[in-house]
């Protein structure tokens, strides 16, 4: 009888402890690019400037979101992110693709255009489903590394009620017309992660603002709310608030306002991913 209780146990436990063991080491592209991140930066000092390198993947649609990914979750942190467009020169120089793989001497060799204090590198592999990441200092020392393991590789979300990628954005105020390119970069539970560029087209207003936000169900309500800014000059954090066309791609009606910043309307429209 106790044999047979035992198996019995066994036949429920086994199963329920693979499955728990297997959904949590499995996870979104996100979500390992946050955790490896966290890990492979943990003992280096906050606000130091870092420099995205590179991250070899299996496509350009990857490669741009893991770098976007990566950029954000580090300003996040408090640290310093060097602005890619030298590094993406450099990279052309040496030809360098998205699935090229660099070592640590060419790595080195990019670092020493680039006044950064330590530098990220990394991979995705695609077979093994599993991401590297990798800290190094102007030595080449590695002075941090994590790996973590993907539930997949598809970054695509479909049937989701706003379209993720880059957006036109039009804000009026009571002083001027502004222009922004809109990026929306995750949408998981009705929350929304991104950020505008904006300019004036005069550059007395402009900067980088990153935001978090929320989408309503019902009322198709969508609100971004700025949370910090990088490479800014005059302009202040908001609260934006638009209603979400029935096909996502357009957001209508929008009004604005928030501390340090003037109260406008604005609307945008979705250009592609």
């Amino acid at each position: 009888m106790n044999k047979t209780k035992n198996c019995l146990l066994l036949l429920i436990f086994v199963p329920f402890y693979i499955f728990t063991l297997f959904s949590q080491t499995q996870q979104s592209i996100e979500e390992a690019i946050n955790k490896a991140t966290s890990t492979a930066l943990s003992n280096v000092a906050k606000n130091q400037r870092i420099a995205v390198i590179h991250v070899a993947s299996p496509s350009n649609e990857i490669y741009d979101f893991t770098i976007e990914t990566l950029e954000t979750h580090l300003s996040g942190l408090g640290f310093r992110v060097m602005n890619r467009d030298a590094i993406v020169d450099i990279k052309k120089d040496l030809d360098i693709d998205y699935t090229t793989q660099i070592d640590d001497l060419t790595l080195v060799q990019i670092g020493a255009h680039i006044n950064a204090d330590v530098f990220l590198t990394g991979f995705i592999d695609e077979t093994n489903r599993r991401l590297r990441i990798r800290v190094l200092n102007h030595d080449a020392d590695v002075i941090g590394a994590s790996t973590e393991q993907l539930s997949n590789i598809n970054i695509r979300q479909t049937n989701l009620p706003i379209k993720l990628g880059k957006w036109n954005v039009i804000y009026r105020d009571n002083i001027s017309q502004w222009t922004a390119e809109m990026v929306i970069q995750s949408f998981h539970n009705n929350r929304v992660d991104g950020f505008f560029d904006w300019h004036d087209g005069r550059g007395q207003f402009r900067g980088r603002e990153f935001f978090e936000g929320s989408f309503n169900d019902q009322t198709k309500e969508i609100i971004f709310r700025g949370t910090r800014h990088e490479r800014s000059r005059n302009i202040g954090l908001g609260v934006y608030r638009a209603t979400v066309s029935s096909d996502g791609i357009r957001l209508v009606s929008g009004t604005q306002g928030g501390a340090g910043s003037v109260p406008g309307t604005w609307s945008a429209e979705w250009v592609g991913e």
